[in-house]
């Protein structure tokens, strides 16, 4: 399922809450084991990345990797790391999930107009660097970010190869955990 499709449907009704409470992690599963990584083949389908509305439309993604195996928390978090240029070119992008400081994943090498789409269904503290020959950056996950709200980063490498970040979210009043 489309996470941006989604997390666009939920901007509209970002009043409404529904469905039932947290999922409570297993025993096995704590703070200091790093969650597993699963990538898949991306899509050729294209879609919308309403955070940057000079060009929305990216070709796809080569990739989809998702970090953790269950919910423990009721939103969603994605991020897209997306080259909007016309030819393929050497993004270096990292996930390290900081409570271990693991590299949870590392690519170099994005094509044309494609992206890289994270979904982060165990919550925890991870940073996600993206480099290129013009410039490094750094997007910062909290705890707080897994909460019952939806979220969506974007980092856009532009055609120089400068990044530019973004973030989406809905802003449903959250109600302590187990509620």
């Amino acid at each position: 399922m489309r996470r941006i499709a989604l997390l666009a449907c939920l901007l509209l009704l970002a009043g409404c809450q529904t469905g039932g409470g947290p999922v409570t992690p297993t025993a096995t599963t704590t703070l200091a084991e790093a969650p597993t990584v699963s990538v898949a083949n991306g899509s050729a389908d294209p879609f919308d990345l309403p955070m940057f509305r000079s060009i929305p439309r990216a070709n796809g993604t080569v990739e989809t990797v998702t970090v953790g195996t269950q919910h423990d928390f009721e939103g969603s978090v994605a991020v897209v790391v997306w080259n909007d240029a016309s030819r393929n070119r050497s993004i270096r992008i990292k996930l390290t999930y900081l409570p271990t400081n693991e590299t949870l994943y590392r690519r170099v090498g994005v094509p044309a107009d494609e992206a890289v789409e994270f979904d982060l269904v165990r919550s925890g503290r991870y940073r996600l660097s993206v480099t290129t020959n013009a410039t490094t950056h750094s997007l910062s996950l909290g705890r707080d970010t897994f909460d019952c709200n939806d979220h969506m980063f974007g980092a856009r490498v532009g055609p120089q190869g400068n990044v530019s970040t973004a973030e989406i979210a809905t802003e449903v009043a959250c109600g302590p955990p187990g509620e």
